[in-house]
């Protein structure tokens, strides 16, 4: 009987390792209006995690993916980079909608280890300036089970908190300005399960 219940509980165990794609910028809220040329565009970013899920019935499931990923976007007036390295610990519940196909809502604890300013020219390490390091992120998405081995992922998701306040001054010096930045992004997500 133990031994019956022992395998039933660990058939409800599923792992894997998941990469992904995505494509990140900051959304920004602006204390004034200034010019457009103050806006990001998105730039093509990289994850890596290990995932890990329980599920309850055939139709929903939980899981948990830490891993690492880079977020940032480029600065169009300066055609500089705003870059950060994360450590990504995503809560996500699944729910089946059809046969192959799960909605995906869930929230994500993140943790900046780096971020930093660069262009062609010089790089500008600005962990110390970060507004925050420690972020809660909401997530949604859809996933679609291609085989037993494989599942796609496409999720959105934006940090709640500010990464970092982008000043911005007139050629006096003078601040004019203040834009808060916060992580988002569309991620394209491959899960391999063992």
């Amino acid at each position: 009987m133990s031994v019956a219940l022992l395998s039933q509980s660990q058939s409800r165990w599923e792992q894997g390792i998941s990469i992904g794609m995505s494509y990140t910028d900051y959304k920004e809220s602006m204390v004034s209006d200034v010019s457009n040329s103050y806006t990001f565009e998105t730039i093509l970013k990289s994850s890596f995690s290990i995932y890990t899920a329980y599920h309850f019935t055939p139709n929903a499931r939980i899981s948990a993916a830490p891993g690492f990923s880079w977020k940032g976007g480029r600065q169009v007036a300066e055609g500089v980079n705003y870059e950060g390295v994360y450590f990504d610990l995503p809560i996500v519940f699944h729910r089946r909608l059809l046969n192959r196909l799960f909605v995906s809502p869930g929230v994500a604890y993140n943790y900046m280890i780096h971020l930093g300013e660069g262009s062609d020219r010089e790089s500008y390490n600005l962990t110390s300036y970060a507004e925050n390091r420690h972020f809660l992120s909401f997530v949604i998405g859809a996933s679609y089970k291609v085989s037993h081995f494989l599942d796609v992922n496409v999720n959105y998701s934006q940090s709640i908190n500010t990464v970092y306040t982008y000043h911005i001054t007139n050629s006096d010096g003078t601040e004019i300005a203040d834009i808060d930045l916060k992580n988002r992004g569309l991620q394209l997500l491959l899960t391999f399960y063992h």
